[in-house]
């Protein structure tokens, strides 16, 4: 074999290498990355500020999202419950994000208390707004991927 050629191969087998690394990555990825089966829709009329909400996903499956303390407000602890019916999920994690500004990576992972029911801990960061528009999702995941449950509320600075 030419030097070339040698060459040649060692560049295809990095190559090969490379994707081979890039799709374990994305199927061993962290929770952000899983495939998403279907995104609920949360109850336009529901006030997390006042209790407990729920969303409905087409197939039937629900999610009862309660934070506490109310009113909520940015940089206080907050106790979180997340109720499941119809989904066995594996585990569950709630992801915060700014509607109309960046927030950065705000997810909290929630600990199995009894079926179907998860509770944990999780805290707004601080924002420069006096006013904050935030979504927060429900990550329901099983083995076949994530079930999405979005509710919004907004926060005021005191």
């Amino acid at each position: 074999m030419k030097r070339s050629e040698i060459i040649l191969w060692a560049l295809v087998g990095l190559m090969a290498v490379a994707v081979a690394g890039v799709g374990g990555w994305r199927w061993l990825a962290p929770s952000g990355e899983a495939p998403t089966l279907a995104t609920a829709v949360a109850d336009p009329g529901c006030d997390l500020h006042r209790a407990a909400c729920s969303a409905r996903l087409e197939n039937g499956g629900t999610a009862l999202l309660s934070i506490e303390p109310r009113p909520i407000r940015p940089v206080e602890p907050l106790s979180v419950r997340v109720a499941l019916g119809g989904i066995e999920a594996e585990r569950v994690e709630l992801d915060f994000a700014g509607v109309e500004m960046n927030m950065g990576f705000n997810r909290f992972p929630l600990e199995a208390a009894a079926t179907g029911e998860f509770t944990g801990a999780a805290m707004l960061p601080v924002c420069v707004r006096n006013r904050m528009l935030w979504e927060v999702q429900v990550l329901a995941f099983t083995d076949e991927g994530v079930y999405r449950f979005p509710f919004r509320f907004d926060t005021v600075q005191q």
